[in-house]
């Protein structure tokens, strides 16, 4: 299918053939048929990605600063690896469309295959011939509404909860200030409700605009008595309230709008200004300043996007797919008709030239939508370059985020004597990145059709830890060699189920990607120690993930014990070179964080000593991550960040260029090993106790017997 991304390293705009998403639980798949450009959001995002690095740098201070920061805690050059890999990424173009559904997944009950329906979210209702959207954020059209109209419901919805957070009631004087899309559609929904609107603009064609959508009065903003209009308009008494639907980084919209205003009235930010703003007019008018975040309560909660749980209306009136419904039955009854603001049409095929005319400015783009073919066919899988099968070791990938295109993909991409020939990704646009970048010639969004590849012998799963068991299951029943990022398994459930996999298997090569025991610091600290009884003690500071992230979900990530926390629970196997005695363990929950956030764990490896393992999202973000100490032998090791190892007393440092977790020689000696047709570096039954473990340490912490 045809998508529009942009080259996020070279700024340009392309027209790409990618496979089509597949649908999953709580999801939808529709097949577009037209998608409305969000001409000041997509101009703003296309315009940082044309900068050089130094201008995206001022663009974004904030990414800056993240840079510098991961430098500090991690060095050069890891962090050089992760900023390059976001540098080549593509970007998704678009967050509002409209279309015919072709399947559902499982938990969408309200929603069925042909139903008409808008949708929006970005990431999901892209500029693509076809999009796969969460439940919640998508919403069916009655029959007499069209797809133009319909295809403008997400942006429309951003303007409607601005309207709601002016608590706008009828017959107040409402400003609205920027007449670009976003301002015409805020214009014609306020009309809608019954409000006055004066419109304002630095354009007299914005203000034309205006008046044919029925605003009440106009003023050009910059132009004389600008005050004494408005107040002229509301008979001296000032407006209620000033929408601002601008986007600008000028200061200048938020100060001058007290000045429009009566007293107590309402200033919303819709659109993006510049916030240094003057205290005594806002005190003098006892002012009240709100935000509007983008299409209402639930965007960016991921319970609520991704996982589908609504909020209860007793308390959340007005969400993001009520907005959406509202916008909606709007349409349905002939109110609100946001195709009146198209100004231009392409098809999807004239992307590009879409983009050139909304970048240059010079024809005043207000409404531009893209018009797709119904006919077409939509294949997941697709042959970016043909190419036969040698007797090299083919690979085949599942999943590319970020970790896996900063040091796994490298790794394997180099090696000698290997072939990588698949790749599925959940985004077509980013197998199609990658397949470009590589050579590989099979993309696909379809996990099995890797698996179902018989020149595809060592399968790396690097998706997110709830397909990692039923992935890596599938491919040894299939007789491929399997690599899996850690962890191998979510649950006990699928530990067991994956025994008996393996216990059924035909010679099976299993490998989990446990890395920091192939670091060089932990090969120096072996030469120190030798196997000897010894005290270690890991302290892992975590830091604090945001509430809905996935690795903290037990259904997507397994918990942060489980989706972490089993690094260390193998390091300290590993080290101690048996299973423990026992184990004791402690998790405390702390300001809602789960009890698997923060552990005190002790395992008792009898004559072979002790291993302490203390897991915080606690603590100074400032500091390293993970500090190692080993006592033993009348010498204390304290190993930094995998940086710096030191020995006491001697002081004999080991010190790496930078952060060096092992991931390179791990990804090295994986492929050695298939390729000579050795066991996988790890031994199944150290992978298969490590779990075991994994899962009892889990059941002791949340209390299950």
């Amino acid at each position: 299918m045809l998508q529009v991304i942009q080259d996020f390293k070279s700024g340009q705009i392309r027209l790409v053939e990618v496979p089509p998403p597949t649908v999953s639980p709580g999801m939808v798949l529709v097949k577009t048929a037209v998608s409305a450009i969000s001409v000041g959001t997509e101009r703003s995002t296309a315009d940082v990605g044309r900068k050089s690095l130094i201008g995206k740098a001022k663009a974004r201070p904030d990414q800056v600063k993240k840079v510098i920061d991961n430098v500090k805690r991690e060095g050069l050059i890891t962090t050089y690896k992760k900023v390059k890999s976001k540098l080549e990424d593509w970007k998704q173009m678009g967050y509002s469309s409209a279309g015919t559904v072709l399947a559902v997944g499982k938990g969408v009950d309200d929603i069925k295959p042909g139903m008409r329906v808008a949708c929006g979210g970005a990431e999901y209702a892209v500029h693509a011939e076809a999009v796969v959207v969460p439940k919640n954020l998508c919403v069916p059209i009655d029959d007499v509404v069209n797809f133009e109209d319909a295809a403008f419901t997400t942006i429309s919805a951003i303007a409607l909860q601005g309207v709601r957070q002016a608590d706008v009631r009828l017959g107040e004087n409402i400003i609205v200030m920027g007449m670009g899309l976003l301002g015409l559609v805020t214009t014609s929904l306020l009309k809608a409700s019954g409000a006055n609107v004066l419109g304002m603009d630095i354009r007299e064609s914005g203000l034309k605009s205006a008046k044919e959508l029925g605003a009440d009065q106009t003023v050009l903003i910059g132009g004389e008595d600008t005050k004494d209009a408005v107040l002229s308009w509301t008979e001296g008494r000032g407006a209620d309230a000033v929408i601002l639907t601008v986007a600008t980084q000028s200061n200048d919209p938020i100060k001058t709008s007290p000045y429009f205003l009566r007293d107590r009235g309402r200033i919303v930010l819709v659109g993006v200004a510049g916030l240094e703003l003057d205290r005594d007019p806002f005190f003098m008018g006892d002012l009240e300043l709100r935000f509007s975040r983008s299409y209402g309560p639930g965007r960016y909660d991921a319970q609520y996007e991704e996982k589908g749980i609504d909020y209860p209306i007793g308390y959340v009136r007005w969400t993001e797919r009520r907005n959406m419904e509202s916008i909606v039955k709007l349409m349905a009854q002939g109110e609100f008709l946001p195709s009146k603001l198209i100004t231009h049409r392409y098809k999807i095929n004239e992307a590009e030239t879409a983009y050139n005319v909304i970048l240059s400015g010079e024809e005043n783009p207000i409404g531009v939508i893209f018009n797709y073919p119904q006919e077409s066919k939509l294949d997941t899988q697709m042959r970016i370059k043909p190419r036969a099968a040698t007797k090299k070791l083919g690979i085949g990938l599942i999943g590319a985020g970020s970790f896996a295109k900063s040091f796994i993909l490298p790794e394997v991409a180099k090696f000698a004597d290997t072939e990588l020939r698949a790749i599925a990704t959940a985004h077509g646009h980013t197998a199609r990145m990658i397949g470009e970048k590589y050579n590989i010639p099979q993309i696909t969004t379809d996990a099995l059709k890797v698996l179902e590849d018989d020149t595809v012998n060592l399968v790396f799963i690097l998706t997110q830890h709830d397909t990692h068991g039923p992935l890596a299951m599938e491919a040894l029943r299939r007789g491929k060699m399997v690599y899996v990022e850690k962890p191998m398994v979510r649950t006990q459930e699928e530990f067991d189920e994956l025994l008996e996999v393996v216990k059924n298997a035909d010679s099976p090569w299993f490998m989990t990607g446990f890395n920091r025991v192939f670091s060089p610091h932990v090969d120096f600290l072996k030469e120190q120690f030798g196997g000897k009884t010894t005290f270690p003690l890991f302290r892992v500071n975590a830091g604090i993930l945001p509430a809905g992230h996935w690795l903290k979900d037990p259904d997507l990530g397994g918990g942060r014990w489980v989706g972490e926390g089993c690094h260390f629970l193998h390091f300290a196997l590993n080290w101690m070179g048996k299973e423990p005695q026992s184990a004791s363990v402690v998790g405390v929950p702390v300001q809602g964080d789960h009890p698997d956030e923060n552990l005190n764990l002790l395992l008792d490896f009898g004559s072979k000593g002790t291993f302490n393992i203390l897991y915080t999202s606690r603590g100074a973000a400032q500091y390293p991550k993970e500090h190692l100490e080993i006592w033993g032998e009348g010498k204390t090791a304290v190993l930094e960040d995998f940086r710096t190892t030191t020995i006491y007393p001697a002081k004999k440092t080991h010190k790496t260029s930078g952060q060096d977790k092992g991931h390179s020689a791990e990804i090295k000696l994986t492929l050695a090993n298939a390729l000579a047709g050795s066991p996988p570096p790890l031994d199944m039954e150290e992978q298969i106790v490590t779990h075991k473990w994994l899962f009892k340490i889990l059941a002791q912490v949340r209390g299950i017997d």
